[in-house]
């Protein structure tokens, strides 16, 4: 696994021989895409690929890691630790992009540069991928929105794409991205097990309307039970088999408590908008309530 040319970078601003072109890139050893910016250079090593900011400041650096993600994982945090003095790490699931796996942030210093740091070891179609992004502090804010927008976008290149987004989707804090795409691949891979686990102690409730009374509520085997019932997740809840997950930003009654709404499909019909809210237990689904959105019929010939 190479992820040095990343450090090496941002510690002595080094020029690499690079494109610069902005859409989207194919990682080929790992078999994902992403998104690259305006006035981004790319660096393709073959076994590792990194993306480097304008002002090379901040870079993104992807490497192959083989078959074995655990191994993988260790080498990545070996390798980091000795590049950034003083970087802490814990480990903790979660999603990059599309891609499912263990993430983990810390600071540090880098050649007497105060720098943060983000790892990852996510599952690729073409086998565990780290995923290191390194930037000088300060810096990493002035590009956080082109560093969420190219990591959100990694995707894999072939097969199963999971798609959660919407304009509302980077505002959400990233346990709430992360419960996001963990619903959604319940949903999507009628993972009924996965799902019951997603939803608040006191069950699921279904309303008419995102002020409506509650129609049932149901939670652990009586959920399972409902779910088999219906003929999977998707159909008990009443959205589509198929399609992009697109969240909003909602608000939790009159507080400013954090809330969202997560829906699937083109938006038009009756549409079924599943309600989370976050706390210091996490980020759980608590209802299930239908809007009827209409149809739009264009504005004809």
């Amino acid at each position: 696994m190479r992820t040095k040319l990343a450090a090496i970078v941002i510690a002595l601003g080094l020029l690499v021989a690079a494109r610069v072109e902005a859409g989207p890139f194919t990682f080929q050893q790992a078999d994902v895409t992403i998104q690259v910016p305006d006035g981004w250079a790319t660096d393709d090593a073959g076994g590792y690929v990194t993306f480097t900011a304008p002002d090379q400041t901040v870079a993104i650096n992807l490497a192959w890691g083989g078959s074995d993600a655990k191994a993988a994982w260790k080498t990545l945090e070996k390798e980091a630790k000795a590049l950034v003095k003083g970087l802490k790490l814990k480990k903790a699931a979660g999603w990059v992009g599309g891609l499912e796996g263990w993430v983990a942030a810390g600071k540090g210093k880098l050649e007497g540069t105060a720098v943060d740091a983000r790892l990852g070891i996510v599952h690729a179609p073409g086998g565990a991928m780290s995923v290191f992004v390194i930037g000088q502090t300060g810096k990493y804010d002035a590009h956080w929105q082109a560093l969420h927008t190219m990591l959100a976008s990694l995707q894999p290149a072939s097969g199963e794409r999971l798609d959660v987004g919407g304009p509302d989707f980077l505002s959400v804090d990233d346990n709430g991205q992360h419960f996001a795409k963990y619903l959604a691949r319940a949903i999507a891979t009628d993972d009924a097990k996965a799902f019951v686990k997603l939803v608040g102690k006191k069950g699921l409730a279904f309303a008419d309307g995102e002020n409506g009374a509650s129609s049932r509520t149901l939670k652990g085997s009586k959920l399972t039970a409902a779910i088999k019932k219906a003929g999977g997740v998707a159909a008990l809840l009443g959205v589509p088999a198929s399609g992009a997950f697109n969240v909003e930003l909602g608000q939790l009654g009159e507080s400013l408590g954090l809330a969202f709404t997560m829906s699937r499909g083109d938006g038009q019909g009756v549409v079924a908008h599943l309600y989370a809210e976050g706390g210091k237990g996490g980020w759980k689904l608590v209802s299930v309530y239908y809007q009827d959105h209409g149809v739009d019929e264009g504005d004809g010939m």
